[in-house]
C-alpha cells in the first residue's frame, strides 16, 4: 500500500475504520435506545471490546507508523461526538434534559477521554530503553493526583508533561544507579587490574549513553496527553447552564438552613472564634466548587462565581443587620437569651475579618481553575471591602457597648460634687461599678477580638 502512494494509503486507512465501526453506526443509530444519553457508557464499552479485537487480529498486520488504533478511536469520536451534540439538542429543545442524566453522561465521557489518554501514554512509555519492571505504573497516586483537574479538563496540562518526563528521567537515574552499584560491588569483590577497571569505566559510560533520556518519549506522550482532550466532553459545555441553575436553588437552600442553624454563639473551648455559619458557607463554596471542577471550567464556571459573590453579599448583609443599632452608636438592646452582647459582636467582627481574607483566596482559586478566557473578569474587590466595612463597624460597636456600660459610673462620676468635697474616702463609690466593667468585659475582649481590630479598638 506505500508504494501505491500516501492518497492510496489514506484512503485505505479510511476504508478499514468504516469497516471497524460498520456495527457501531448500526447499533447506535440515531432515536435507537442505545443513543439516548442513559446508554452513553454502552458506546465506550463497544469501542473497549473492538479496540482489544483489532488488537488480536489486525495489530500485527498493520505497520506501527500507520498507528490504525489512533485513526479508528479519533473516527469513534468524531461520530460520537456529532452523535452527542445531536442528542442534547434535541433534548434541549423540547426541555427533556434532565441534571443528573447529564452529568452521569458528562462523567462517563470524562473518564474515557482518560482512559485513552492513559493508554497512550501507556504505549509512549512502551518506547523506551529501559526494562519495562524499571517503569512506574501510570495508576500510581501521583498520577490519580490529576484525574480531576489535570487529565480530563486540561488543567495543568504543561505541569503534567513534565511530571511525566520527570517520572521517565527518574525511573532511568535509578536504572543507572542501580546498574553502577552493582558494577562497583563487582569491582570491589574482584582484584582486577586497572585495565580491568577501566574498561568497566568504559561500559558504564556506554551504559550511561544508552539510557540517555528519550526525546522521542517525550514527544509521544505530549501528543498522548492532548490527543483526547476534552475531545468528547467539550460538546457538554453549552448545555451546563441547567446544571449552574441548579446548584443556586440547592445554594439558596442550603443558605437558609446554615443561616436558621446559626446561634451567634460558640464554644469558649473553640479554637476559631468565628461564627460557625461563615466556615460552614464557605465549606459549601469549596464543595461546590470541586464539583463543577471535575465537569468544566468555562462559562459554566464563570456563572457559578457569580453565585458565590450574591451570596457572599447576602452573608454580609445579615452580618450587618444584627449589628446595626450598636454602629449607629445606640445603647446595646437586650438580648432576651441572657447572651453577652459584647461576645457576640465579637464574633461578628473576626467572622467579617474572616470572609475578607477568605474571599481573597477565592479570587485566587478561582483564577487558577477558570479558563483563562474568563481570568479577567474574576474580581470581588467589593465583596471584600464590604465585609472589612462590616468588621470596622463592629468594632465601633463594641466601643458603643463598653462606653454604656461604663455609662452608669461615669454619670455617678461626673455627679460628685467635687468642689466641697471634704474628707478622703479608701475608694469612691463609683470606682467598683467601674472595676466591674472592665474586669467582665476587658479580659474577653482581649483574648477573643482578633488582634488587628483590638488595636483598633483602644
Amino acid at each position: 500500500v506505500d508504494a501505491l502512494g500516501i492518497r492510496m494509503k489514506r484512503d485505505f486507512m479510511i476504508w478499514f475504520c468504516d469497516q471497524e465501526l460498520r456495527d457501531y453506526k448500526d447499533s447506535f443509530r440515531p432515536a435507537s435506545d442505545n443513543a439516548r444519553l442513559e446508554s452513553v457508557e454502552k458506546r465506550y464499552t463497544w469501542l473497549g471490546v473492538a479496540l482489544r479485537a483489532y488488537n488480536e487480529v489486525w495489530k500485527c498486520i498493520f505497520p506501527a507508523s500507520w498507528r490504525m488504533s489512533e485513526m479508528i478511536l479519533e473516527e469513534f469520536c468524531c461520530y460520537t461526538r456529532e452523535a452527542l451534540t445531536k442528542e442534547l439538542e434535541q433534548r434541549h429543545s423540547v426541555g427533556n434534559l434532565n441534571v443528573k442524566v447529564l452529568l452521569s453522561a458528562l462523567q462517563k465521557t470524562i473518564e474515557f477521554e482518560r482512559d485513552m489518554q492513559k493508554k497512550f501514554l501507556r504505549e509512549a512509555v512502551s518506547f523506551t530503553r529501559m526494562p519495562s519492571y524499571e517503569i512506574e505504573d501510570l495508576d500510581d497516586p501521583d498520577m490519580k493526583k490529576t484525574d480531576a483537574s489535570t487529565i480530563e479538563l486540561g488543567l495543568g496540562k504543561e505541569n503534567m508533561k513534565r511530571r511525566f518526563h520527570a517520572r521517565v528521567a527518574r525511573n532511568q537515574l535509578q536504572y543507572l544507579k542501580k546498574m553502577k552499584a552493582e558494577k562497583e560491588e563487582k569491582a570491589a569483590s574482584s582484584s582486577s587490574s586497572s585495565s580491568s577497571a577501566k574498561k568497566s569505566a568504559l561500559l558504564e559510560g556506554e551504559q550511561e549513553e544508552s539510557y540517555e533520556y528519550d526525546e522521542e518519549l517525550a514527544v509521544q506522550a505530549d501528543l498522548a496527553i492532548e490527543k483526547f482532550q476534552c475531545l468528547l466532553s467539550s460538546c457538554f459545555n453549552p448545555y451546563m447552564s441547567i446544571y449552574v441553575k441548579e446548584v443556586n436553588k440547592l445554594m439558596q437552600t442550603k443558605f437558609d438552613g446554615i443561616m436558621e442553624a446559626e446561634t451567634w454563639d460558640i464554644g469558649e473551648n473553640e479554637r476559631n472564634k468565628v461564627l460557625s455559619s461563615s466556615q460552614a458557607l464557605m465549606l459549601y463554596f469549596k464543595k461546590t466548587m470541586d464539583n463543577l471542577t471535575e465537569f468544566t471550567r468555562n462559562q459554566a464556571f464563570f456563572d457559578l462565581y457569580k453565585i458565590f459573590k450574591i451570596f457572599l453579599k447576602q452573608y454580609g448583609e445579615a452580618l450587618a443587620r444584627k449589628i446595626s443599632t450598636f454602629a449607629k452608636g445606640g445603647k446595646a438592646p437586650q438580648d432576651t437569651a441572657g447572651k453577652d452582647m459584647a461576645k457576640m459582636i465579637i464574633l461578628i467582627v473576626n467572622t467579617a475579618d474572616y470572609c475578607s481574607g477568605v474571599t481573597t483566596q477565592l479570587t485566587t482559586t478561582i483564577k487558577n481553575r477558570i479558563e483563562e478566557a474568563f481570568q479577567a473578569g474574576i474580581d470581588m474587590t467589593q465583596e471584600k471591602k464590604y465585609f472589612d466595612e462590616i468588621a470596622a463597624n463592629g468594632t465601633t460597636a463594641l466601643v458603643s457597648d463598653t462606653m454604656s456600660a461604663l455609662a452608669p459610673s461615669l454619670a455617678k462620676m461626673r455627679s460628685q460634687d467635687w468642689e466641697n468635697w471634704e474628707e478622703v474616702e479608701d475608694q469612691s463609690p463609683f470606682v467598683p461599678m467601674l472595676e466591674k466593667v472592665f474586669t467582665t468585659k476587658m479580659p474577653l475582649i482581649r483574648e477573643w477580638l482578633f488582634p488587628v481590630h483590638f488595636r483598633f479598638f483602644f
